[in-house]
């Protein structure tokens, strides 16, 4: 009876043992399981961070463009205003020219000769009108100038909170 006894305390711990075996072999899938799925995720998360990146990266390569593309066209139409700034200035000036010529010409005749035209003379010279720079001329570049400028500030804040976003998720 004795022999009985112990044999059935051996077969209990025997059957405790194997229960507890499967436990930790069941464990031991699920571990493998969670880690296999934990694996598959980040591979998917990499992926998306790369795609992701790569979509941002190219946004901002052609916005980077753009502006790029905007400034060089400022530069071109400055450049064209200038010229059409300096046809002006010198179609003045050889306007004004070709009057103090007429002027100092009248001014070296005799007396009697100067006052037979004086009164040509004086009206062609009030009717030529002031010249007046034409500063409106730049006007457009300008602001497309401090359009452009009024970027870099607000990239700058953007990129710092992306920073910081992305920075106190990580």
């Amino acid at each position: 009876e004795a022999f009985q006894e112990y044999q059935i305390k051996v077969e209990d711990c025997l059957k405790a043992q194997k229960d507890q075996k499967e436990k930790i072999a069941a464990y031991k899938r699920d571990t493998e399981e969670t880690v296999q799925e934990m694996l598959d995720l980040i591979e998917k998360v990499k992926k998306n961070v790369v795609v992701e990146f790569r979509e941002l990266q190219l946004w901002l390569e052609g916005q980077e463009k753009l502006l790029l593309t905007k400034l060089e066209e400022t530069e071109k139409d400055i450049m064209a205003r200038k010229e059409k700034g300096v046809a002006m200035h010198m179609e003045e000036m050889r306007s004004l020219d070709h009057l103090i010529q007429e002027i100092e010409e009248k001014h070296q005749q005799p007396a009697s000769k100067l006052l037979q035209d004086i009164g040509s003379m004086l009206k062609k010279y009030q009717a030529k009108e002031t010249y007046e720079n034409p500063v409106d001329l730049f006007l457009e570049p300008k602001w497309t100038i401090w359009d452009c400028s009024d970027t870099i500030p607000l990239l700058k804040n953007a990129i710092k909170k992306f920073r910081d976003t992305l920075e106190s998720g990580l």
